[in-house]
């Protein structure tokens, strides 16, 4: 029974070990990106973008797929200085706050999760061409 103690505490270190060389050669940010195009007109999109009380009605991070999950608006309805809060046992604590704003690029905005724990910089830019809108989310962030 002692033996399998040794073996098992060996393990462990040994799991540790290799998680802590492996985490030294992982990059310290990141940067994730993904685009879509579209039928329609950069201001229709715009409109969505730009005004924050619309994206729960095409974010992710809906009521709907988290029950408990509470959210707020604060500062101008549009534009820069609109934020979107939300908390919730299953989505923690964070907010995006609009910090750019141009009805022909698109928007910036920088993400808060866990009282400014882990924070990011996000973009939604857009390219028109014909009948199309091209859209394009990053974002971007420090891992440490």
């Amino acid at each position: 029974m002692e033996i399998l103690l040794y073996v098992a505490a060996g393990l462990a270190a040994t799991v540790v070990a290799v998680l802590l060389v492996v985490s030294f050669f992982l990059p310290a940010s990141y940067r994730v990106e993904r685009r879509v195009t579209m039928r329609g007109r950069p201001d229709a999109i715009f409109e969505y973008l730009n005004n924050l009380q619309h994206w729960p009605t095409w974010t992710a991070w809906t009521v709907a797929r988290y029950p408990d999950m509470q959210t707020t608006f604060s500062g101008p309805q549009r534009g820069v200085g609109a934020v979107y809060g939300w908390t919730g046992k299953s989505v923690g604590v964070g907010s995006l706050k609009l910090t750019h704003s141009d009805p022909q690029r698109g928007i910036e905005y920088d993400l808060d999760f866990d009282n400014g724990k882990f924070l990011s910089h996000g973009t939604i830019t857009m390219a028109a061409s014909d009948d199309s809108v091209t859209v394009t989310w990053a974002n971007s962030g420090q891992l440490g």
